[in-house]
């Protein structure tokens, strides 16, 4: 097959892709880990919560997927959710700029560049640089491989809605040619998480209204580079706090609260958290309200990782 001008149509760039840690979203189950169990109280109360902590990749199931910014993105819904991505391309060795594109048409796992096809440039190999979402493209620096940004955690505007206006930020790197590639002149991309997911559920003896969920004294901005491999962050910056309203009952058939509104996951930069809290605002059964915090102590947030945060009212089984 030939395109318009005669060349080979498979000499067009395509780019197909991935996205996390998951390889085949059908066939691959997160795996999970158990964290420590903390302990959030009231003062001069005896209300409190235990938060339970379990860890996975950062991915969800088919049925959590929605058309909505915030939402963790796999290979599932990473159309659905970002709709387009940024890629630049340089000659390999140089820094002779060869394609600088917003992407954003797929058809049968093939997404091309926008305005038009781009062509190998023969058999020379191009190093990718790709970004979602696609509006953070222009903050990237791309240089010997690797990728960088300076990132800020956004907070909404006027409400507390912070999770809500928090991207699954993501970043791709990829080093090939015509002949390399799989005889459709498509680039594989492997999107990686730069941040990691933080979720919610309540368990089934945590009967109420959860009204607010408030991350305190987090880390909210810092510098990250991705070699391909590995994700550095070097934090910079006061704390911040990042409040997301839920006014979401739970009870024995609706437990987990962030699958109730799954574009409300925080998406926060990693860090230790050692000063890092959480705060939960808890309507209960008899209609009083209590505001519960306590410190998420020695542990850290990865990047990729997905941590969901279980809420209990009593100590949980070991």
């Amino acid at each position: 097959d030939t395109y318009s001008d005669g060349r080979d149509i498979n000499t067009i760039i395509g780019f197909e892709i991935t996205s996390g840690d998951e390889g085949s979203p059908k066939s691959r189950a997160p795996q999970q880990t158990e964290g420590t169990s903390r302990l959030l109280y009231a003062p001069h109360s005896k209300d409190s919560l235990f938060l339970h902590t379990t860890i996975s990749d950062n991915t969800l199931p088919a049925e959590e997927n929605k058309k909505t910014r915030g939402i963790p993105v796999d290979s599932a819904n990473f159309k659905e959710v970002c709709k387009e991505f940024g890629v630049k391309a340089y000659i390999d060795g140089t820094d002779n700029l060869y394609m600088d594109a917003k992407v954003s048409s797929e058809n049968n796992g093939v997404w091309t560049p926008d305005g038009g096809p781009r062509f190998w440039p023969g058999t020379q190999t191009l190093d990718f640089y790709a970004c979602a979402p696609y509006g953070y493209k222009d903050s990237v620096n791309c240089n010997n491989k690797s990728i960088s940004i300076d990132y800020t955690v956004p907070k909404s505007a006027t409400t507390d809605e912070d999770a809500k206006a928090q991207p699954d930020l993501m970043f791709a790197l990829a080093s090939c040619n015509v002949e390399s590639v799989n005889g459709k002149g498509c680039v594989p991309l492997t999107f990686k998480h730069a941040l990691a997911a933080i979720q919610f559920k309540a368990h089934e003896n945590s009967i109420g209204t959860i009204k607010s969920i408030k991350i305190k004294n987090a880390q909210g901005s810092g510098n990250c580079t991705y070699d391909g491999k590995t994700f550095v962050w070097e934090l910079k910056g006061e704390p911040r706090e990042y409040t997301q309203d839920f006014n979401v009952d739970v009870d024995k058939n609706s437990l987990d609260v962030t699958a109730q509104m799954p574009e409300a996951t925080f998406m926060m930069i990693p860090q230790n958290l050692d000063n890092v809290s959480i705060e939960v605002a808890f309507v209960k059964e008899d209609s009083t309200t209590h505001t519960l915090e306590g410190k998420l102590g020695n542990n850290m947030w990865e990047p990729g990782k997905r941590y969901t945060y279980n809420l209990h009212q009593s100590q949980p089984n070991p």
